[in-house]
């Protein structure tokens, strides 16, 4: 059940790394995030509505996140941030590998976006300006 769940997320996770790359780095309205974060991902559906938060209008950069529901009652909880450069995307991948070190920091591979890593019920990557965190609630 675990390693059908894995697959479900890195389908949600892959989904949602090509959806990211649709969209220019001026563009933050709501109606352009939902192409970022659709209403069906696969077997999953956003549950609820989404807010972007730590809106910058003059840059382009927000953070928003949803929840999705597959239809085994899995839960997951999806953050998108963009920024304006892809630097500060990796930045802020490395920084969350390294902040979950216990006692060996996830391997950060090219298997998912550009970069990225899954640990544990995590699963984070980055490619372009966006870095996105997928996590089972």
């Amino acid at each position: 059940m675990i390693i059908s769940l894995f697959k479900r997320v890195t389908f949600l996770a892959g989904f949602l790394l090509l959806s990211a790359s649709w969209l220019s780095v001026a563009a933050a309205s709501p109606e352009d995030l939902r192409k970022y974060l659709p209403d069906r991902v696969g077997d999953f559906r956003r549950a609820g509505s989404f807010e972007p938060k730590d809106v910058s209008l003059d840059s382009g950069e927000f953070e928003v996140q949803t929840a999705y529901l597959g239809a085994n009652g899995a839960r997951l909880i999806v953050i998108l941030n963009r920024v304006q450069q892809d630097a500060r995307a990796y930045e802020m991948l490395t920084t969350a590998a390294r902040n979950l070190r216990k006692e060996q920091a996830p391997e950060i591979n090219s298997n998912i976006g550009t970069a990225g890593f899954v640990y544990e019920s995590l699963v984070s990557f980055f490619k372009g300006p966006h870095f996105v965190r997928v996590s089972f609630a």
